[in-house]
């Protein structure tokens, strides 16, 4: 099993969401799952590496290259895939296709908003959507929880919260919920890969040689 995990990069994180990130990261390696994570050396992400590594377990790391700039990625990965771009969604993209399934471990805004994207891909149905676990340990996430709650009591979500994105107390109890239901949510799992550039671009460049084409072709027509 591919086992994708978001976790906190910032070195004051708490001795106890890093000691379940160490565990966690453990755990993966001792079961044969392969550890897919930001690459981050600090926080619960560090730990959560350093106790993959130190298992024996294959690591495999999707990092922005801001953070290759400043060092702050880790060094012992089996693989190391550096995206660009202006913002994190090439990198949140290939986090996401090459899991699958999604273990939140506490953490700031940037996993915030990677749990909360990966549970919007879940009510909506997309190709690229995962089954979602949140560790929520000593209680960090009960007041996203309950907001996500508030919005189906409101008529805002339309499925039931607990369909896309569970929650449990520890990370034993995280990799348990995976193991039972890796696959349970549709999508494609691809190969991701480094970006020479912004994929926008890419796009954009692309669109412009295929209306060159065809112009070219219509006056050759209209002759």
């Amino acid at each position: 099993m591919r086992v994708c995990v978001y976790a906190s990069s910032s070195p004051k994180t708490s001795s106890a969401f890093v000691a379940q990130g160490r565990r966690l990261g453990r755990l993966l390696a001792e079961r044969g799952h392969v550890l897919i994570n930001g690459g981050g050396k600090f926080g619960g992400m560090g730990a959560l590496n350093e106790g993959c590594r130190a298992a024996g377990g294959v690591i495999e790391c999707v990092i922005h290259e801001m953070f290759v700039v400043d060092e702050g990625e880790f060094e012992g990965s089996d693989h190391l895939i550096v995206c660009q771009g202006d913002d994190l969604g090439e990198r949140k993209r290939a986090l996401v296709e090459r899991c699958d399934v999604i273990i939140v471990l506490p953490g700031g805004l940037g996993t915030l908003d990677e749990m909360l994207d990966a549970a919007a891909l879940s009510q909506l149905g997309m190709p690229n959507a995962r089954p979602v676990v949140a560790v929520n340990i000593d209680g960090y996430y009960d007041s996203t929880l309950k907001q996500l709650e508030r919005a189906r009591q409101e008529g805002l979500l339309s499925k039931n919260p607990a369909d896309i994105l569970a929650s449990v107390p520890d990370v034993d109890a995280a990799l348990a919920w995976c193991e039972e239901h890796a696959g349970s949510v549709s999508g494609a799992r691809a190969v991701a890969r480094s970006v020479k550039g912004p994929a926008r671009d890419a796009w954009v460049f692309g669109a412009g040689v295929g209306a060159g084409l065809f112009l070219g072709w219509a006056r050759t027509r209209g002759k």
